[in-house]
């Protein structure tokens, strides 16, 4: 893992070189199993993805614990098998996502069983997902999504 960029602010980005299993958004998942919070960002017009961090005052006097946490969490992400193109990202790989309407995308949705009542526990997979598809099928997939999660 590597800070991305030349941080200025409390905010900064942590990316993965990739050749290692340091998949970002597993480790994530690992963090947040902890009860580390960190944001991963879908990697867009060139940008990989990234896990985003907040440092605040308070969480000062926890880095320490933070930063051995995310190295246990890095070794339990390489220690698995990599992550396989199946599952969604293979049902997705079928279909023209580009040239569904957004109706079409949000039916997709339920089919698939996406409830965003329902959303909880590991999430990489879903953001490896997304990560992967074209960037006017994701805005459609989180307008309905965020359409959804408040009626």
């Amino acid at each position: 893992l590597r800070i991305v960029g030349r941080p200025e602010i409390c905010l900064f980005a942590i990316g993965a070189d990739g050749t290692d299993g340091a998949d970002v958004f597993a480790v994530a998942d690992r963090m947040e199993a902890r009860g580390w919070h960190m944001y991963p960002q879908l990697g867009r017009g060139g940008l990989e993805a990234t896990l985003h961090v907040t440092l605040l005052p308070w969480s000062v006097e926890r880095i320490e614990a933070w930063g051995e946490e995310l190295r246990q969490a890095v070794a339990e992400v390489r220690a698995q098998p990599p992550a396989e193109g199946g599952g969604l990202a293979a049902l997705a790989a079928g279909l023209d996502l580009e040239g569904m309407s957004a109706a079409q995308i949000e039916e997709l949705m339920t089919l698939a069983g996406i409830d965003p009542t329902a959303i909880g526990g590991e999430m990489a997979e879903i953001n490896r997902l997304l990560d992967s598809l074209p960037p006017r099928v994701t805005d459609e997939i989180f307008k309905v999504f965020l359409d959804r999660l408040t009626r």
